[in-house]
């Protein structure tokens, strides 16, 4: 069965500040898949979720395949975006 693979902004906050995803590009599926992050199958991508959403202060560019629609989502999303302009990072 195919499904998403979890990936928590703690962890992708630790992947970045390690120098093992790149800040310079956006991060793609390949990247995520690549660096270990989310492991080998990922089947339909990856679901990005919230635990470390407070103290998430890197900027970054994710690479989406597509939005659950659900509204910890959209809260998940303000507190990246909120981060991000503090850091004068957002770009829409």
């Amino acid at each position: 069965m195919l499904t998403h693979r979890p990936l928590n902004l703690e962890t992708l906050q630790q992947w970045v500040e390690q120098g093992r995803l790149p800040t310079d590009r956006v991060i793609t599926m390949k990247d995520l898949r690549d660096s270990g992050c989310v492991g080998r199958k990922m089947g339909w991508g990856v679901k990005l979720l919230g635990r470390g959403a407070a103290s998430f202060k890197v900027p970054v560019q994710l690479q989406a395949s597509s939005e659950c629609g659900i509204p910890d989502a959209v809260q998940l999303f303000e507190q990246m975006r909120n981060a991000c302009s503090e850091l004068g990072t957002w770009h829409p």
